[in-house]
C-alpha cells in the first residue's frame, strides 16, 4: 500500500528518489501523533487526506485524517525532517522544493 505522504508530493511533482540520488535528502518521520476515533474493517474503501501545519528550514507537520466517506476514522500529525543521508542530520529544505510544499499550507 503507497504511504500517503509520498502520494501527496508526487502530486505536487516532487520525485523522492530523484532527490534522494541527486541531493542525497530524504525526509524521515521524526515524531506521529495519532488520534484513532473509530475503526476501519476488512474491505473498506478508505480516504487519507494530507495537508502541511507548519513548514520549517529543515522540518515538516503534515496533518493528515482517514476518512470512510464522510466520517473521519483517525486523525494524525506527522513531523518530518529533511535529513542528509549521508551526514544523519537536518538540513535546510531547496528553496525549489519549499516553493512546492507552499502549496499544501492550510489556511
Amino acid at each position: 500500500m503507497p504511504n500517503a505522504r509520498s502520494e501527496c508530493l508526487k502530486t505536487l511533482g516532487i520525485n523522492q528518489n530523484e532527490i534522494l540520488n541527486n541531493e542525497r535528502t530524504g525526509f524521515v518521520v521524526r515524531a506521529c501523533n495519532i488520534e484513532y476515533l473509530n475503526s476501519a474493517v476488512l474491505e473498506d474503501e478508505l480516504v487519507v487526506t494530507c495537508e502541511i501545519k507548519e513548514l520549517g528550514a529543515a522540518s515538516l507537520v503534515i496533518k493528515q485524517n482517514i476518512l470512510r466517506g464522510d466520517e473521519t476514522l483517525a486523525k494524525l500529525e506527522v513531523k518530518v525532517i529533511n535529513l542528509n543521508i549521508d551526514t544523519h542530520r537536518p538540513t535546510r529544505i531547496k528553496a525549489d522544493l519549499n516553493e512546492k510544499l507552499q502549496r499544501l499550507i492550510s489556511a
